[in-house]
């Protein structure tokens, strides 16, 4: 049930890799779980408030990973367009 993504940063260097471990290559489902640990600890927030938080992953990944969680139902949306908030919904 633990969600936690660690990258070894030793290990990149011992492959001698030209890369830098970053999480702009998750997929989609490591970035939904984020999103519902960020919402876990934070409380209902809006879209940028959460961008903040995650500022390391790239903006229309977390858009998406967003708007699919409204789509299942795991999160619940407050107010219009523009003053929008998430929080994680209370499924029975």
């Amino acid at each position: 049930k633990g969600t936690e993504y660690l990258l070894n940063s030793d290990l990149f260097a011992q492959a001698k890799l030209d890369i830098k471990p970053a999480l702009k290559t998750l997929e989609p489902y490591k970035v939904q779980a984020l999103v519902l640990e960020d919402l876990k600890y934070n409380g209902k927030s809006k879209m940028s408030e959460i961008q903040n938080r995650l500022n390391e992953i790239q903006t229309n990944d977390l858009r998406k990973a967003v708007y699919k969680l409204v789509e299942l139902s795991d999160l619940v949306t407050f107010g219009a367009n523009r003053n929008r908030t998430y929080e994680i919904s209370k499924k029975k």
